[in-house]
């Protein structure tokens, strides 16, 4: 659905690497997740993956500067669920259908080491997309040659 990770055997010695690449529906999300920095004040997204059927994401929620914008404009920013309904809504109107769950995955980070973890998992998600609970087969990964 979001694309397909291609394996890059390395040496024997070396374990493999990999890489999503992105349908066109993936590539809807991505620019959806860049957006999400840009739509929201105070809303970074810090590190993030498309999978081919899910999505990984660390947003860091920020308080809003007061002293860059006008009194009068002040709202305060959208919850983390109002942020991924919209997020869900922006990409299912973009691509013309829903393939959405009802809810989604959340976890505080609380520590340094806990952040340094997810991280370390998301950045890695793509070369373990076997070992996944998400994983849907073998159709969803392709063997890619060394050049």
């Amino acid at each position: 659905m979001f694309g397909e990770i291609h394996v890059i055997a390395g040496r024997t010695q070396c374990a493999p690497t990999a890489h999503m690449f992105l349908s066109p529906f993936g590539e809807v999300v991505e620019a959806e997740i860049t957006r999400l920095s840009e739509t929201y004040f105070g809303i970074y997204v810090d590190c993030h993956v498309v999978m081919p059927n899910h999505v990984h994401m660390v947003i860091a929620v920020g308080r809003r500067d007061k002293s860059r914008v006008g009194a009068h404009s002040v709202r305060p920013s959208p919850t983390l669920p109002m942020i991924i309904k919209l997020w869900k809504e922006a990409i299912t109107k973009k691509v013309g259908r829903s393939f959405w769950q009802k809810s989604f995955y959340d976890h505080i980070i609380r520590d340094e080491a806990d952040y340094l973890r997810i991280v370390e998992y998301i950045q890695n998600n793509p070369a373990q997309w076997t070992n996944d609970k998400y994983y849907v087969g073998a159709h969803s990964v392709r063997p890619l040659q060394k050049e």
